[in-house]
């Protein structure tokens, strides 16, 4: 089964080895695929750059056993939807902490058309990496001066 999984990357901790290894597990022999987001649409969602560039951030997935490819979301040019279809997937993986968030509105779909599509959504337990974050370790550096 096909697998995806949308994010930034930008700092790379033990979270995301654990969401990124725990994807390929769902995919087994299949291919995972990160839809990583552009700079563009970081900036925009987040309201600040990244520290590391789009390609910066993609050929460190793609150094990692579990990343097949790594495709761009070029969100809000367009949806999250597109980027699944363009690339037949079955599962979209997401941290749990997204599930209390308007996840769908995000990726601008909705749980009808994902329906229609035959494309589940999976959730990591976020819980277990609760503790790192990229937005934590920034903070750690910081206070470290």
């Amino acid at each position: 089964m096909r697998v995806m999984n949308l994010g930034t990357y930008d700092i790379l901790h033990y979270g995301h080895l654990s969401l990124l290894s725990f994807c390929k597990r769902l995919a087994g022999n299949d291919e995972f695929i990160v839809g990583l987001n552009t700079d563009k649409f970081v900036l925009k969602y987040k309201g600040k750059p990244t520290i590391l560039k789009y390609e910066e951030r993609k050929r460190t997935l793609l150094s990692l056993p579990w990343v097949s490819r790594v495709v761009r979301n070029r969100q809000p040019e367009q949806t999250a939807g597109v980027v699944m279809l363009e690339n037949n997937i079955k599962l979209v993986v997401s941290g749990s902490d997204w599930h209390r968030k308007d996840l769908m509105a995000q990726w601008g779909v909705d749980y009808d058309w994902l329906d229609k599509r035959g494309i589940c959504v999976c959730y990591f337990p976020f819980y277990k990496t609760r503790h790192i974050s990229s937005s934590i370790i920034k903070e750690r550096v910081r206070q470290s001066r």
